[in-house]
């Protein structure tokens, strides 16, 4: 009786922190800060706390790399819990390296493949770092306004970063073969793009006219109506329908290398 009570108070404490981080999602809390250098600067954050999340250390180093500020994420230790989702690992090896973040890097290089790669949740949990980096430095440290200038400037570079796809899962959520059509439905847990941000996002790949051992030529990409207050598209409609209810659905036909403009012409540009 004791542990049904105790869950249901933890439900209550959850649906508050939810309210709370929703209300005020740059958030965060910190146990304790530890300044380990100053040439060049670098602290391990324990407990830090954002967007839901808890990581038990971060060990973070910010420098100046030519003309760009570049943040470091040294990796943990075996046997430590990762601070991160997805820590990305060199071509060809499971070994974890040092991640070297630069809000400025070119397109199309490498450093620039790297913060695409970071899911939405990474990405707001290093910018937490940058703000508890700054907020704990020493008042007695040499140059402090200036480390903390440069640790909000790194902060907003992150935040204006350029536009691309994020999410923190993906799930197979079903695979459904009939005798003239089949899809795969994936889930995206955390998703988000620019400035939009969904709890999830759901989608079919979809074929119809399927034959034995081949790829059918006509996919689909299909949205199915969202289960939760936000859709998928600010101009989501009801296009159709199945067995699994109303969908929105674009058509290809891989032979003709067509596609069925009219249903793009119907959403907006964001969409």
């Amino acid at each position: 009786m004791q542990h049904q009570q105790a869950v249901q108070e933890k439900q209550g404490v959850d649906v508050r922190l939810s309210k709370l981080l929703a209300r005020y999602p740059d958030f965060i809390e910190w146990e304790r800060v530890d300044l380990i250098s100053t040439t060049p600067l670098r602290s391990q954050m324990h407990g830090l706390q954002a967007g839901g999340r808890t990581v038990g250390m971060l060990d973070v180093t910010l420098e100046s790399i030519g003309q760009s500020l570049v943040l470091t994420l040294t990796p943990p230790a075996q046997g430590q819990d990762h601070p991160l989702l997805y820590w990305p690992t060199p071509l060809g090896t499971t070994a974890l390296a040092a991640l070297q973040l630069n809000p400025t890097a070119a397109a199309g290089s490498a450093a620039a493949a790297l913060l695409r790669s970071l899911t939405p949740a990474d990405l707001h949990m290093v910018r937490a770092a940058c703000a508890a980096m700054a907020d704990s430095l020493p008042a007695d440290l040499p140059e402090r306004p200036t480390w903390v200038q440069r640790l909000a400037t790194l902060r907003q570079q992150l935040a204006q970063l350029p536009r691309v796809w994020r999410y923190d899962t993906v799930q197979l959520k079903l695979e459904q073969v009939h005798h003239d059509s089949e899809h795969l439905w994936f889930a995206l847990g955390n998703p988000s793009y620019g400035a939009r941000s969904w709890p999830s996002f759901e989608f079919r790949l979809s074929a119809a006219n399927i034959k034995p051992g081949q790829f059918p030529h006509l996919p689909k990409l299909e949205f199915p109506q969202a289960t939760a207050s936000q859709p998928q598209f600010e101009n989501w409609f009801e296009e159709s329908q199945d067995h699994h209810g109303p969908k929105f659905e674009l058509r290809f036909d891989t032979k003709s290398v067509a596609m069925d403009i009219g249903l793009w012409r119907a959403l907006i540009p964001n969409d």
